[in-house]
C-alpha cells in the first residue's frame, strides 16, 4: 500500500499519531521502502502494564526517525521513548514538555494543542 503512494524521484516519509505511528514502523521494519518516519505519540507501553513495551522491532529500523512524546504520555512516560530511540541507528526523540499522550498541555503553560504540533513540524522540517 504504502509503494503505491512513493512519488517519482522524491522522498517518502512515512508515520502516524499513536496506532498509525505503532503501526508505520511496524511495516517499515518489514522491508517497505521508506526515506524516513515520523511518530507522533508512540504508544510505547500500554497504560495497564508497563511492563510490555512495544520496541521489539524499532532496531530494525535503519532510516532517519523522528519519535515525539509528551512528557505526559501515559503511554510513554518522560524518558522512555528516548531509551528505545537510542536503541535504533539513526533516530531522534522529542518530548513536548506538560503535553499528554493527544498533544494537549497543561493549561498553565499557555500552550494549546496547536502549538505542540507547529513545534513537532517545527522540529521535523528544520
Amino acid at each position: 500500500m504504502i509503494a503505491r503512494f512513493q512519488p517519482d524521484d522524491e522522498e517518502l516519509v512515512v508515520g502516524g499519531r499513536s496506532m498509525g505511528g505503532r503501526i508505520s514502523p511496524q511495516v517499515v521494519a518489514q522491508s517497505t521502502l521508506a526515506h524516513a518516519l515520523a511518530l507522533f505519540a508512540y504508544p510505547l507501553n500500554p497504560p495497564y502494564n508497563r511492563a510490555l513495551p512495544r520496541d521489539g522491532h524499532l532496531p530494525d529500523i535503519a532510516g532517519p526517525t523522528l519519535c515525539y512524546s509528551g512528557t505526559r504520555d501515559n503511554f510513554a512516560s518522560s524518558g522512555d521513548l528516548v531509551t528505545a530511540a537510542a536503541k535504533m541507528t539513526n533516530a531522534t526523540a522529542h518530548e513536548f514538555d506538560g503535553a499528554n499522550h493527544g498533544f494537549g498541555a497543561l493549561k498553565s503553560s499557555s500552550r494549546s494543542r496547536d502549538d505542540v504540533w507547529k513545534e513537532a513540524v517545527d522540529v521535523m522540517l528544520g
